[in-house]
């Protein structure tokens, strides 16, 4: 145990019982919230901050969540919440798109029961969507028809607006779902959470609630 982790729980322990909403993460000294947040610390030591949110600016109301901690309600136990988000993380799954997938890999996980994808696109949320095997419109159709759902967030620094390429507005049409500029990370968290407090066959819910912000 350094000094440095003692002085960070330390302060961590302190920015919690302040109390405040929302989830933060403490570290040298800073307080962040937790939302897109990346760790980029540079070997060999570097005076730049470990921590870095790149649109901090346009995240605010973008996050939301579900009032967990409310809708949960304290009847539920320990073991409850543990097999609901167990059962949450085997039908929950991250993909990242590359040139050369084929619609057939997310497939197959239709099939062994995943049912909630964060699809991490290219750019401000570009894919290939033509008639080939290399496309996901296949998957897309397949999923639909066995209630999956497809949430789209990018590999880029970038809001993922399906208005922006017309690629783009055939993922929508085939029902893929953008998470504006929330990182792959931050949507597979707030998944979780949401599959929480919601049952897994209700996907209209599921999706209200991911669409939700502030």
């Amino acid at each position: 145990e350094t000094e440095e982790s003692r002085t960070t729980f330390s302060a961590a322990i302190k920015a919690a019982v302040a109390g405040g909403s929302g989830v933060s993460v403490v570290f040298d000294g800073r307080q962040m919230p937790a939302v897109n947040l990346k760790f980029e610390r540079v070997p060999g030591g570097t005076d730049e901050p470990a921590f870095r949110t790149w649109n901090m600016h346009a995240i605010a109301d973008a996050a939301g969540s579900p009032a967990v901690v409310g809708e949960l309600g304290s009847e539920r136990s320990i073991t409850d919440l543990t097999e609901r988000l167990e059962a949450g993380t085997k039908r929950a799954f991250v993909v990242k798109v590359f040139p050369g997938m084929r619609s057939s890999v997310l497939i197959s996980l239709i099939d062994a029961g995943v049912r909630h994808f964060v699809l991490e696109l290219f750019d401000s949320g570009t894919a290939n969507v033509g008639e080939s095997p290399f496309s996901l419109r296949e998957a897309l159709a397949y999923g639909h028809e066995r209630d999956a759902i497809f949430f789209c967030t990018s590999q880029q620094e970038g809001n993922v607006d399906f208005a922006t390429y017309i690629t783009s507005h055939e993922l929508w049409r085939d029902g893929a779902i953008p998470m504006g500029p929330l990182t792959t990370e931050s949507v597979y968290t707030k998944l979780l959470s949401v599959l929480l407090v919601t049952e897994a066959d209700d996907r209209a819910t599921i999706i209200r609630r991911m669409e939700e912000t502030g």
